[in-house]
């Protein structure tokens, strides 16, 4: 399912006419299982508290958000930055990934947590019948004095199958995130910010960020759409 970060990320590629592909399931699942993330994948499985080693393959990788040019870019929003995420985060998978800044996610997951608070407390995502059946049943939705979050702790561990899965399949790995910060304006300012007020000036400092970040050359003037 894709958020508002991927979709601003698809409108721009719209824009410019540039071919991408939505919501692509790899063929390679399986392949996952047995490939050398095993013990990593395992071992955070266990770090979340994991309760079904065994069950583990029956657990769904998600689809690819966007498919442009042989990256598998990913937009993060306020669901990604939790306590749950910053373990995943420190899988040593993702010291190969040149795409994400783990530093940087890591601080967001540690400041912004009270984002996915706000978003992150409904039910199915809190809690659903599959995350409580892998990592036990939830506490009540914001209490992590018990056993916390199932559902955040599956999304989480879903999203690093999915990055691993990505890099098996030969993918570059790219993560946006809507904590990043861009200079528009004279100020720093978040991607979220930039896209709640997207004046003229906004709008052409997010794409001249995306056309880095894509691997786009530069253009001399962006107009807003």
């Amino acid at each position: 399912m894709s958020n508002i970060v991927a979709r601003r990320i698809e409108a721009f590629l719209e824009g410019e006419k540039l071919s991408y592909e939505a919501e692509v399931r790899s063929g390679n699942r399986q392949r996952l299982w047995r490939s050398d993330f095993r013990p990593q994948i395992d071992d955070i499985y266990n770090k979340l508290g994991g309760q079904l080693t065994g069950g583990i393959t029956e657990i769904e990788v998600p689809a690819y958000p966007i498919v442009f040019e042989g990256k598998v870019i990913v937009g993060n929003d306020e669901l990604a930055y939790n306590r749950y995420a910053a373990v995943c985060l420190r899988a040593p998978f993702y010291s190969d990934i040149e795409g994400l800044n783990v530093e940087a996610f890591l601080r967001y997951c540690r400041q912004f947590e009270v984002g996915c608070k706000k978003v992150g407390l409904i039910a199915g995502v809190w809690s659903n019948p599959v995350s409580n059946k892998h990592f036990g049943e939830a506490s009540d939705p914001g209490d992590f004095f018990g056993n916390g979050s199932s559902g955040w702790k599956m999304l989480a561990f879903q999203h690093l199958l999915r990055d691993m899965l990505a890099k098996l399949d030969g993918y570059e790995v790219l993560h946006f995130s809507i904590y990043d910060q861009i200079m528009s304006g004279g100020k720093l300012l978040t991607v979220g910010e930039l896209m709640k007020s997207p004046s003229g000036e906004h709008y052409a400092s997010f794409v001249k960020y995306l056309r880095r970040r894509l691997g786009l050359p530069a253009v001399a003037a962006e107009k807003p759409v």
